[in-house]
């Protein structure tokens, strides 16, 4: 919900519009209306099972060859290690680090939220859809800024994939632990918004 209203919007107030042209075709934008969707199709009835785990999972598996048909992305890191194997390799590392200090945070970020939904007496699932939801998103937000002059389809790429990536964990996390939504009614609502 973040990511489409408050950072795409965001970002057409500040680029004034967003052109889709030449970075994404029509069916790609389909493709991945029906990937960011099925979600909340599967979601609806209040349980998160193995099999609709399996299902994201596949879908988003799917999509990955997909948005990759052109150039596969073994080919493109092939190119990119044989063309200049020391700035890989920097980047490789700066991702790495990223990665622990986002493992690091994460947990003080979940804590936190969990003693703000003690304090406050306030449902997870809200704390979740709107604490949680923004923090996560700030990547997103500061790329928005950072890319509001000459990297605008970085941006849109940036979202599309973070939207993506979110029905990868979603598929993930309802193969290891399915469970059954507490507040239904709320959670229909928010993938409504969605």
């Amino acid at each position: 919900i973040v990511l489409f209203s408050l950072l795409i919007g965001l970002s057409a107030l500040l680029f004034g519009k967003i052109n889709f042209k030449g970075t994404l075709t029509n069916n790609d934008f389909i493709i991945t209306a029906i990937l960011l969707i099925t979600p909340s199709l599967l979601l609806f009835d209040g349980n998160v099972s193995r099999a609709e785990g399996i299902t994201l999972i596949g879908l988003y598996i799917a999509f990955f060859f997909i948005m990759n048909r052109k150039e596969t992305l073994l080919e493109r890191l092939r190119d990119s290690l044989t063309a200049a194997p020391l700035k890989f390799t920097k980047l490789l590392l700066k991702t790495a680090a990223g990665i622990i200090g986002l493992l690091i945070f994460s947990k003080i970020i979940v804590e936190t939220a969990l003693s703000f939904t003690s304090l406050l007496n306030i449902s997870p699932l809200i704390v979740g859809l709107l604490m949680l939801s923004i923090g996560t998103n700030l990547p997103e937000l500061t790329l928005g800024f950072s890319a509001r002059n000459n990297h605008k389809e970085i941006a849109l790429g940036d979202f599309l994939g973070s939207a993506a990536a979110n029905v990868l964990l979603i598929g993930v996390l309802a193969f290891l632990s399915p469970c059954e939504v507490q507040n239904i009614g709320k959670m229909r609502i928010s993938l409504i918004i969605l």
